[in-house]
């Protein structure tokens, strides 16, 4: 719901932006201008759809220990449609793996 509302206003609700992003009001003026950069960046990237997605995936394949069925059953896709996002995002079933040992 969240991503869908982000896509359909083009814009991102205060309430969802998070707290520890590394750019707190009282301390940006004192940031130098590379830290600046790297801050800018790092919160572009984290809304990014794509990375919002892969994340996501990343998490719920940790929360089923890897099981591909049971991540695509709770993300509501199909194995295959999940293999292929998978694939998309460089997510390989190893690193699945790895995922639930976290």
């Amino acid at each position: 719901n969240i991503i869908e509302l982000m896509v359909n206003t083009e814009s991102i609700p205060e309430s969802f932006i998070r707290a520890d992003s590394g750019i707190d009001e009282r301390t940006e003026s004192g940031l130098n201008r590379s830290e600046k950069a790297a801050a800018d960046e790092e919160s572009e990237e984290s809304f990014n759809l794509e990375f919002i997605e892969k994340k996501y995936i990343l998490k719920v394949l940790s929360l089923h220990n890897g099981n591909i069925s049971l991540c695509a059953k709770t993300l509501g896709i199909g194995r295959n449609t999940l293999y292929r996002k998978m694939e998309c995002y460089g997510i390989k079933c190893s690193e699945a793996e790895q995922c639930s040992n976290l």
